[in-house]
Order: structure tokens, then C-alpha cells, then sequence
């Protein structure tokens, strides 16, 4: 996600964040901020794809979007939450969220409350992404005082945690689920272009440039797609980068920021802002001059997206 490149700047995104919750009214019983979210909304399990999309175009202040595709319309789910990270499967979506002032993992409610995973609580941390059996896998900075990485597994049935990865290296930020099995994490160093980093469990990886700034990358079936900055991150990102995480081929899509992979993970959901509007498509990595276009949502700016199995995209 677009977040991911400030995070790793670490302290200065959370005192930002901070100083912004400082001056802002923003308890989850704010009548103010419950009358924001939408009245009209569909029930909760009603949506084809969750965002993390801002109605004024502030990366800082994100939200959860419920978004339906038959009609296309997008109805806000969450106020004031600052929502960093968004991942949903059938019936849960669950966020990683500023709320209370650091990034915190937790559920999204129908009333729009950001509420604690059962067995879990709101641990500290980034990257949540449901995986197909279920289990919920997120980075989390460790337990003891000295920072460690780590990639974790959660199973919502036993309520086990399980580590999968951990290190000290803090060039590097864990940020999903690889190809094929491992994971991806992305490298941001000054004087060099980004890498993406496909990892082995146990420590192996192969690191492929990418471009000057790119976002949190995201698998499909036989690809990896990262949204590329131009601008810098605190505007959204403008282009996608697709990688064959075989060769090592970098392909730019341009003019189309890659929000999430469809369900079947053949293709891609993508966004190209215009103005204050954000057109979307569906992209094939194998045609991707050709974007299937699914129509404009007025007046968001959308960051991230998942895009739930039932789904299908509009004929």
C-alpha cells in the first residue's frame, strides 16, 4: 500500500500521525463522525471490495469505502479511523488502523467501530492479509525491547500465533504473502531504486529492482504488482509495476495504480484518479494495454483494496 514507503521512515510517520490526531476530534462516539458514515449503506457482508480511500484526498486520514459493483458506488464504512491497511474475505474485514494514535490491527464493525480480534486483541501492528484457508498473516515489531520484523500467522480457529519469519534487519519491510509460497517484503534505500524481495522462511531471497518509489507489492498467479509513485508518496501512486518473479521482468502499466488482485488472482483492480474522481478498471498482465473498465466513483482518492472471493467484475 502507499503507506508503506513512509512507514519505513517509522518515527516520523508516527509522530505525523500523532501531531494530526492531536487537533482532531476523532472518539469512536464523535456524534459528528458517526453521522459521516454512510446511513444508506448496505449490511456489512453486502460488498464486493473494501478500500482504504480519503473523500479530500488526505493519505492520513484514510477510511474504510464499501464498494459495490452492480451498481458501481462506493459508501463510507468508518470516520476518523485512519486506515493504513485493509484485507477482507467473505465475511470479515479486517484493518490495520491509527485510531488510537499507532497502527493497530482490528475488526470493522457494521456501526463502523474498529473492534478487537477475538483471541488476537489489537496487537501493534502492519500489513494484516487474509490468507485462503482463512489464517490472517501481519508484521509486527516483536515483544521485548529490542525491534525485531516479524511475519506472523494467526488461526482465528485455534487462536494460535505462529512466527514465520523474524529479523533484525530494519532496511527491510514485510509486506504480503509471495508467490508460490514465502513472502514479499520491499527495500527502500536512498541512492538506489526500490527492490521488492522475494523471501524463503528461512531467510533466502532474491531481490528485484523495481523503480524510484513504489508501494506495498501485492501476488497474483504468476506475477507481483506494486503501485509506482511519480509524484511522491503523500500523492497517490500513478503507475503499476508488473514483475515476473521468475525473470525478474519489470513491466510500468502507466496512468493505472494497482489497488488489489481480483479473486481469482489472474488480474488486477486499478485506479486512475482523475481530478477528484477515481475511474476503475480490471487489468490483465498479459494485455495490459486493454483495462476493463468498471466506472468512475466521484470524489475519492482510493489507496488499497480487497476485493472478496464471492466477487465477480461487471460485465
Amino acid at each position: 500500500m502507499r503507506l508503506l514507503s513512509l512507514r519505513l521512515g517509522g518515527t516520523v510517520l508516527l509522530a505525523a500521525v500523532f501531531l494530526a490526531s492531536a487537533g482532531c476530534g476523532d472518539d469512536p462516539g464523535d456524534e459528528a463522525a458517526v453521522a459521516r458514515i454512510a446511513a444508506d449503506a448496505p449490511p456489512l457482508s453486502a460488498f464486493d471490495i473494501y478500500a482504504v480511500g480519503s473523500g479530500d484526498g488526505n493519505v492520513l486520514f484514510s477510511d474504510v469505502y464499501g464498494i459495490t459493483l452492480n451498481p458501481l458506488r462506493a459508501y463510507r464504512l468508518t470516520a476518523d479511523k485512519r486506515i493504513s491497511w485493509i484485507t477482507a474475505n467473505a465475511g470479515t474485514v479486517a484493518v490495520a488502523a491509527g485510531d488510537e494514535q499507532i497502527d493497530k490491527l482490528g475488526l470493522v464493525q457494521s456501526d463502523g467501530v474498529i473492534a478487537e480480534i477475538p483471541g488476537l486483541g489489537r496487537p501493534h501492528a502492519f500489513s494484516p492479509e487474509f490468507q485462503p484457508d482463512g489464517t490472517l498473516r501481519y508484521e509486527d515489531l516483536g515483544t521485548g525491547d529490542t525491534i525485531v520484523h516479524r511475519y506472523m500467522s494467526y488461526d482465528p480457529k485455534s487462536t494460535k500465533s505462529t512466527v514465520l519469519f523474524e529479523t533484525r534487519d530494519d532496511t527491510a519491510s514485510i509486506a504480503a504473502a509471495g508467490p508460490g509460497g514465502g513472502f514479499l517484503s520491499v527495500v527502500q534505500t536512498e541512492n538506489r531504486d526500490d527492490q521488492i524481495l522475494l523471501m524463503d522462511f528461512d531467510g533466502k531471497r532474491r531481490a528485484i529492482t523495481v523503480a524510484p518509489q513504489i508501494g506495498s507489492p501485492v501476488a497474483g498467479k504468476g506475477f507481483v504488482v506494486s503501485p509506482v509513485y511519480r509524484a511522491g508518496s503523500d500523492v497517490p501512486a500513478s503507475d503499476t509495476a508488473v514483475v515476473n518473479p521468475r525473470t525478474g521482468k519489470v513491466r510500468m502499466i502507466e496512468g493505472w495504480a494497482v489497488l488489489g488482485v481480483t479473486p481469482d488472482r489472474t488480474k488486477f483492480l486499478a485506479v486512475r484518479h482523475l481530478g477528484s474522481d477515481a475511474e476503475l478498471g480490471v487489468v490483465d498482465p498479459t494485455n495490459r494495454d486493454t483495462p476493463q473498465i468498471l466506472g468512475t466513483i466521484p470524489g475519492l482518492t482510493l489507496y488499497m483494496a480487497s476485493w472478496v472471493e464471492r466477487a465477480q467484475p461487471s460485465r
